[in-house]
């Protein structure tokens, strides 16, 4: 009875300092990594294309994005410091791709190329996060994903706006 007593005490000790009194699913540990990969990307092309780019309202919106998924990814990488899992330090293989293409380009054909990308990203951060919000265990990860889903959200918005100025030019 002593055993069972002292057993709850310390899991309710580290439930309330933030330890996890549980091991991540494999929902959280994929969620992390593909949210930590797609802030590394954002980042990477945010950047390039802040200083490439044609068009101010989309250099804008990418260094915004950068600066934006730098803070986030830091955040997950102190999670997963919590967590005792290891961050992922670099790109998925479809990211580096794109990232890769997206290096050789500049202005306009940059701008078409990288606004279809950030699109396509933000459809997947939004449904990653309403999938952790849904199916994830770690209080830390269903968080932050709550928290983040409303601004990855208006992120998609603004990118599909700014696309559709964009391919409108075109014509």
């Amino acid at each position: 009875m002593r055993r069972i007593l002292l057993s709850g005490i310390i899991s309710a000790t580290l439930v309330v300092h933030g330890v996890a009194a549980q091991e991540p699913s494999q929902q959280d540990r994929e969620f992390l990594d593909e949210a930590i990969r797609s802030g590394l990307f954002e980042i990477a092309v945010g950047r390039l294309a802040a200083e490439h780019s044609g068009r101010p309202d989309l250099a804008e919106f990418s260094a915004m994005l950068a600066e934006d998924y730098d803070v986030a990814t830091e955040q997950l990488r102190r999670i997963a410091g919590e967590l005792d899992l290891e961050a992922p330090e670099e790109l998925s293989e479809e990211e580096q791709y794109h990232s890769d293409q997206l290096t050789n380009l500049s202005g306009r054909e940059l701008d078409l190329q990288y606004i279809d990308v950030v699109v396509n990203e933000h459809h997947e951060m939004v449904d990653m996060f309403q999938t952790q919000i849904a199916e994830g265990e770690v209080p830390q990860l269903v968080s932050f994903a709550e928290s983040n889903l409303p601004e990855a959200q208006q992120k998609l918005q603004r990118a599909e706006e700014i696309e559709a100025a964009v391919k409108g030019a075109e014509n």
